[in-house]
């Protein structure tokens, strides 16, 4: 594991410790480790076309979520930067350095948030097709 996918784990745990992250996020979470619990614990791949559709909502579910949590730290950031003083010295305009940390993991979290929203999508996609092929349409 890279330092920056352990730092996004424990920032994701974190915030799921503090009730910060959406709850159909941390549901979804909780139905994949109901998948990986199987009496063997390996995972169980879905055979069905009803398995794959239950996926495919699923996965739409939890991009949602991750746009609803973009949004939500866009709307955070908008907020703090009316809170935080800005520098008065207009020769010198620069961004507040706390506004600067917070407008830069903000960022981040929005870039990471979206991404994995749309993996949720491309995951969605392809479970809707392979229901599909299951079911010979």
């Amino acid at each position: 594991m890279t330092n920056r996918s352990t730092a996004l784990t424990l920032s994701v745990g974190s915030i799921l410790a503090l009730g910060l992250l959406s709850p159909a996020v941390a549901q979804t979470t909780s139905k994949e480790a109901a998948v990986k619990t199987e009496t063997t614990g390996t995972v169980k791949p879905p055979e069905t076309p009803k398995e794959h559709l239950a996926l495919v909502d699923a996965y739409r579910k939890t991009a949602a979520a991750y746009l609803e949590d973009a949004t939500t730290h866009r709307q955070m950031l908008e907020t703090y930067k009316k809170r935080v003083a800005t520098p008065v010295d207009a020769k010198t305009p620069r961004e507040n350095p706390w506004i600067k940390k917070m407008r830069l993991h903000c960022e981040e979290y929005i870039r990471d948030a979206e991404n994995l929203a749309a993996s949720a999508e491309k995951f969605a996609e392809f479970h809707t097709m392979r229901a599909a092929e299951l079911q010979g349409k």
